[in-house]
C-alpha cells in the first residue's frame, strides 16, 4: 500500500520500520529468540535487541531505523534504486556451561527496494516472506507449513524527490536475461569462468556508467535444470539464499509477434523453440535500475536518434583473471561502493589521462561479442518498455565505433570491475563487522590502478582505449575467431529496458482534438441564441394564424346553415350583423379573452426583442407615443400574417425532391468520369445547399476540388467538415495531405496524428502518417507508422482468414447435414422398397380368411390399403416413443405412409398432401 505525496522540499532522513514478525522457528523448540540486522549499501543501519518469538504469536518487534538523504547526491538517488535493504534475522542461543559469549545462527534474509519513495511516496508498506539462509533451520520447515514473514513500513516527512524533479528525472531498467545458443565451451561441463554483460547509462553529455552485470550461470537443458524467471538483485550485497532475488518480481513472457528484438520470423521462431528447450544457456536474469536526470535524459534521446542502438557487450573472463583478481585485493582493491562514487563524480576529461595504462595487468577477456539493441522505439510516443532476443556478433573495433559512433567499447574495464566486484562478493559473503575498516580505509585511498581501470570506462566515448580485439590485417584470420563462435551457433541475448515514464509522451485523443480546434475552431450545429427579434416576429405571426383559424372555426359553426343553404349576406348590414353576432359569442363563451391572452406573451416578446424595451416609461407622452408605434407594426404584421395564414388562391403544392442526396453523388461522379466537370460541380454545390450541416457533403466537394487542382477550395472543405465534426477520420486525412502539399508542416502532422488518435485502428491513416514522416525525413516516427501499419494489416488478415475459415467450416457442416438427410431418404426408401416387395406375402392370408368368410372376394384394394394404412400409424405412433434400437427394430414391416411420416418427424416438419409431400420452414416451403 503506498500513499503519494504533495511538493515538498527534501527530507532528512527516510525511517524503515520493522513492525512485527510471524510464524518464525528456530533450531530449538518453538520460542525463539532473535535479532534484526539491517544493511543498506555495505553499511550497517543498526541492529535490534533480542525478541522473543513464538509461532503461534506475532512478535512486535517496531525496531526503526534512518537512512539519511540528499537532495543534491545524485549517487545516492542511484543508489536506492538498485540496492536493497537487507534484513537478516539471527536467532540468539541461550548459553550453555563454561561457554562466554551467545552462540548465534542466521536463520533468514529479506530484501527489498525503495523504489516507491523514489517515485514520490511518502509511505509505504509491505510484508515480505523471511528466505532461509542456507543451512538454517527454516530450510527444512514443511512444505505446507506457514512461511515466516516480516512487516516493513516506510515512512518519510515529505517527499523524498518534489513534484518538479520528477518530471524532470527518469527511471531506466535493464534487464539482461539469458544468452541461448551459446559456444559450446559455454556448457556447465565445459571450461569455467565469470560470465558478464555490460552497458553504459549516461548521466551526462561527458559522463557514462558502466552498467556490468556479473555472475552469469551456465545452465544445463531446461530438462535437467527448469529455468527460473525470478529477478535477481543488481549488487545483492551479503544476500544469501532467496534473498538475492526481489521479492515478487518475475520476468515477463511476451509473444514474439509483441517483441522488439531481432528473431521473429517464422523460421527464427522454429530455431528460438529449439535452442530454449534443447540447448544450455547462460543466464543472468539481473535488473539494474537506474536514476537518470534531465541531462542523462537528452543523451539517451540524442543517441538513440543519431544512431538507433544500445549495445550490450557480452563476454567471459578466462580462468586466471580471478586468481589475479584476488592478488589486487590487499591494496589495490576499492569497495564497491567507493568505486561507484568514483565513476560518478569524475568527469571524462578527468578519467582519460588515467586509461592508458594495459589491461594486461589485470588479466583478459574471453569470447567477446556485443549485441546491437534497436533502441528507437523507445522514442515512439507513450513506449516505456523494449524486450526481445537480440543476435550476438563478434566484437569488432571498428565496426563497433561505426554503429555506435562511440571510440571503443567497455569490456576490458568491465572486465576489471567485474572481478573487483566477483572479489567482494568472495571475500565478505556474509557481510562481516571487519568490512568496515577496510571500506574506511579503501574509500579513503588514493585513486588505484583497479579504481582507475573502472572509472576511465566512462572515458569510452573521448579517449581510445587498448583492446586485444582488432582487425586482423591478414585476409586468411578472421578477427576475434573465438567471437566468430557466437555467429555460427546464431547464438541472441533477451534483454529488457523499461523507463518509469515514455522519453516522448503519447498525446491522448482529447489533446489532439484540443490542438485541432486551435486551427479549427469547433462550429455549433445550431445557433446559440434563439429569443432573437426574428424569432419573436415569427411566434407572433405563428399565434395570429392559430387565433385565426380558431375563429373561423367559431364563425363556420355559427353560420353552418346560412353557409349550407348559400345564404349569407352580402350587404354591408348584413355583414356588420354577423360581426356583431360572433363578437357577442366569443365574448360570451369567454374565447375572446383567451385569445387575448394567447397573443400577449406573442407582443410582449415583439417588444422586447424587436424594440429592446424592457424598463418603465418616464411620462405619460413618452409611453403614448410608444404605443402608438408599435400598434401600427403589430397591424401590419397582423395583416402579414393573415396572408400566409388564410389565402384566396389555391396553394401549388411544392414537389419533393426527385433526387436525394446519394443519387445527387452519384450523379456528380458520373458527370467527373464523363469529364463534364462544370455539371459535377453544380451537382456537389447542390448537395452542400440541400444541407450545410453534413460533413460529408463537405468533404466530398472537397475530394472533387482537389482532384481539378482547385487546392485552395479544397482546404476550404475539408476545414468545413472538420469544423463540424472534428472527429472526420477522412476530413482530418485529406486536410493533412492539403496542409503538407502547402509545406505547412506543423499544421499537417497535427491532423495526421489526430487522425491515428481518434482510429487508432485505421491502416489508411498510418500509412499516410508514415508518408509524411518519411517525407521530411523523420526516420523514428516513420519506422513506428510503419510497425503499427503492419500490425494492423496482419491483424486485419488474420481476422479475414480465420472468417473464411469459420465459414468454410460452416459451409461444409451445412454440406454434412445435407449429404446425411439424403442418406437418411436413400434408407428410407431402401426399407420402403423392401417393404413393398414384402407386402403380398404378408397380406395374402389376411386375403384368404376374408374369402373364407365371404367378406367379399371382389372388395376394392382401397379398402384393403386403407386398412393396411391405419394398422401402420397405430404401429408408427408407439414407434415415435420409443428408442432408436426399437424403431430399427419395427423398421421391418413398415407401410409408404408410416415412413413418410415418421421421416417428417425427424426433420420436425409434417405435410401430408395428395400426392405430394411439402417440408414447410418458417419462411418458405420446399419440395422434398
Amino acid at each position: 500500500m503506498t500513499e503519494g505525496g504533495g511538493t515538498g522540499r527534501m527530507s532528512d532522513s527516510l525511517v524503515i520500520n520493522f513492525l512485527r514478525i510471524r510464524n518464525l522457528r528456530g533450531t530449538k523448540g518453538d520460542l525463539v529468540s532473535s535479532t534484526l540486522k539491517v544493511e543498506f549499501a555495505e553499511k550497517v543501519l543498526g541492529e535490534s535487541p533480542k525478541m522473543e518469538c513464538s509461532p503461534d504469536a506475532e512478535a512486535e518487534y517496531n525496531f526503526q531505523v534512518k537512512l539519511p538523504c540528499s537532495v543534491d547526491d545524485v549517487q545516492f538517488l542511484d543508489e536506492i534504486c538498485y540496492k536493497p535493504v537487507l534484513c537478516t534475522v539471527t536467532e540468539v542461543l541461550p548459553k550453555e556451561k563454561k561457554q562466554k559469549d551467545e552462540k548465534t545462527v542466521p536463520l533468514g534474509q529479506v530484501s527489498f527496494d525503495l523504489l516507491p519513495m523514489v517515485r514520490g511516496a511518502t509511505r509505504h508498506s509491505c510484508t515480505l516472506q523471511i528466505n532461509a539462509i542456507p543451512g538454517s533451520p527454516l530450510e527444512s520447515l514443511p512444505a505446507d507449513s506457514p512461511k515466516p514473514e516480516l512487516d516493513v513500513l516506510l515512512t518519510i516527512d515529505q517527499p523524498l524527490i518534489g513534484e518538479a524533479l520528477q518530471q524532470e528525472t527518469n527511471l531506466v531498467g535493464v534487464t539482461v536475461e539469458s544468452l541461448y545458443s551459446p559456444p559450446d565451451s559455454f556448457s556447465p561441463s565445459g571450461p569455467q569462468g565469470g560470465y558478464v554483460a555490460a552497458t553504459a547509462m549516461p548521466y551526462a553529455p561527458d559522463r557514462d556508467l558502466p552498467l556490468v552485470f556479473i555472475n552469469g550461470n551456465a545452465k544445463a537443458t531446461p530438462d535437467k535444470e527448469p529455468p527460473s524467471r525470478r529477478r535477481r538483485w543488481y549488487l545483492p550485497g551479503s544476500a544469501q539464499g532467496q534473498a538475492v532475488y526481489m521479492p515478487d518480481q518475475e520476468i515477463g513472457a511476451d509473444a514474439v509477434e509483441d517483441e522488439d528484438g531481432d528473431l521473429r520470423s517464422p523460421e527464427e521462431r522454429e530455431f528460438r523453440h529449439a535452442a530454449e528447450s534443447e540447448k544450455p544457456r547462460v543466464t543472468w536474469n539481473t535488473t539494474k535500475n537506474c536514476f537518470v536526470g534531465q541531462d542523462g535524459l537528452k543523451v539517451i534521446q540524442d543517441r538513440i536518434a543519431r544512431t538507433r542502438v544500445w549495445p550490450v557487450e557480452i563476454f567471459r573472463l578466462n580462468q586466471g583473471t580471478g586468481g589475479r583478481g584476488k592478488k589486487m585485493g590487499g591494496k589495490q582493491q576499492l569497495t564497491v561502493r567507493a568505486q561507484s562514487r568514483l565513476l560518478h563524480s569524475a568527469s571524462t576529461e578527468s578519467l582519460a589521462a588515467l586509461s592508458d595504462k594495459s589491461v594486461e595487468e589485470d588479466g583478459s577477456i574471453g569470447f567477446h561479442g556485443v549485441a546491437y539493441v534497436n533502441a528507437s522505439p523507445l522514442l515512439y510516443p507513450g513506449v516505456t518498455r523494449i524486450r526481445g532476443a537480440y543476435r550476438v556478433y563478434p566484437y569488432i573495433e571498428s565496426e563497433y565505433c561505426e554503429k555506435t559512433k562511440r571510440k571503443s567499447g567497455l569490456g576490458e574495464e568491465a572486465g576489471r570491475i567485474a572481478v573487483n566486484y566477483m572479489y567482494r562478493a568472495s571475500a565478505t559473503p556474509t557481510g562481516k563487522k571487519g568490512d568496515k575498516a577496510a571500506d574506511k580505509k579503501a574509500a579513503g585511498a588514493p585513486a588505484d590502478k583497479a579504481a582507475t581501470g573502472a572509472a576511465a570506462a566512462a572515458a569510452a566515448d573521448k579517449k581510445p582505449q587498448a583492446s586485444k580485439v582488432q582487425i586482423s590485417e591478414s585476409e586468411d584470420i578472421p578477427a576475434n575467431p573465438e567471437g566468430q563462435q557466437y555467429l555460427e551457433h546464431k547464438s541472441y541475448v533477451m534483454i529488457e529496458i523499461c523507463l518509469d515514464k515514455p522519453l516522448v509522451p503519447k498525446r491522448t485523443p482529447e489533446e489532439m482534438a484540443k490542438r485541432v480546434a486551435e486551427y479549427i475552431p469547433a462550429r455549433p450545429m445550431y445557433p446559440k441564441r434563439t429569443n432573437s427579434a426574428e424569432k419573436a416576429l415569427s411566434d407572433y405571426h405563428q399565434q395570429v394564424a392559430e387565433i385565426s383559424g380558431r375563429v373561423l372555426e367559431e364563425f363556420r359553426s355559427l353560420f353552418a346553415d346560412s353557409i349550407r343553404g348559400g345564404q349569407l349576406p352580402l350587404t354591408p348590414d348584413g355583414i356588420e350583423s354577423m360581426r356583431q353576432e360572433l363578437m357577442y359569442s366569443l365574448n360570451s363563451s369567454g374565447k375572446y379573452f383567451a385569445f387575448k391572452e394567447q397573443l400577449k406573451y406573442a407582443v410582449i416578446k415583439v417588444v422586447r426583442e424587436k424594440y429592446m424595451k424592457t424598463t418603465g416609461f418616464q411620462d405619460q407622452a413618452e409611453m403614448q407615443l410608444f404605443l402608438r408605434d408599435l400598434f401600427v407594426y403589430l397591424v401590419d404584421q397582423l395583416q402579414v400574417g393573415m396572408r400566409k395564414a388564410i389565402s384566396l388562391q389555391d396553394r401549388v403544392p411544392v414537389p419533393a425532391p426527385v433526387t436525394d442526396s446519394d443519387q445527387l453523388l452519384h450523379f456528380a461522379r458520373e458527370a467527373e468520369v464523363n469529364e463534364n466537370l462544370g455539371l459535377a460541380q453544380q451537382l456537389y454545390q447542390e448537395r452542400i445547399a440541400r444541407d450545410r450541416l453534413k460533413p460529408q457533403h463537405w468533404y466530398d466537394y472537397g475530394v472533387f476540388s482537389l482532384s481539378t487542382g482547385d487546392v485552395g477550395k479544397a482546404e476550404e472543405c475539408f476545414r468545413e467538415a472538420v469544423a463540424l465534426e472534428q472527429t472526420h477520420l477522412n476530413a482530418l486525412m485529406m486536410l493533412g495531405i492539403v496542409t503538407a502539399l502547402q509545406e505547412r508542416h506543423q499544421e499537417a502532422q497535427t491532423y495526421l496524428e489526430a487522425a491515428t488518435a481518434h482510429m487508432p485502428d485505421s491502416l489508411v491513416a498510418w500509412t499516410l502518417l508514415l508518408l509524411y514522416y518519411d517525407s521530411i525525413g523523420n526516420d523514428i516516427g516513420a519506422e513506428m507508422s510503419l510497425l503499427e501499419a503492419n500490425r494492423i494489416n496482419t491483424a486485419e488478415a488474420v481476422a479475414k482468414h480465420r472468417a473464411e475459415k469459420e465459414e468454410a467450416a460452416a459451409a461444409l457442416q451445412a454440406e454434412s447435414g445435407v449429404s446425411q438427410l439424403h442418406l437418411i431418404q436413400e434408407e428410407k426408401t431402401a426399407d420402403l422398397l423392401g417393404a413393398s416387395a414384402d407386402q403380398p406375402s404378408q397380406t395374402q392370408q389376411p386375403q384368404a380368411e376374408a374369402s373364407a368368410t365371404g367378406a367379399g372376394a371382389g372388395a376394392p384394394a382401397s379398402a384393403l390399403g386403407n386398412e393396411q394404412l391405419q394398422h401402420s400409424d397405430n404401429k408408427l405412433s408407439k414407434t415415435s416413443q420409443a428408442s432408436k434400437s426399437q424403431v430399427n427394430a419395427r423398421k421391418q414391416t413398415p407401410s409408404v405412409k408410416g415412413i413418410i411420416l415418421e421421416l417428417l418427424r425427424e426433420l420436425k416438419f409434417a405435410v401430408l398432401a395428395t400426392d405430394k409431400i411439402y417440408a414447410i420452414t418458417p419462411t418458405h416451403s420446399l419440395l422434398v
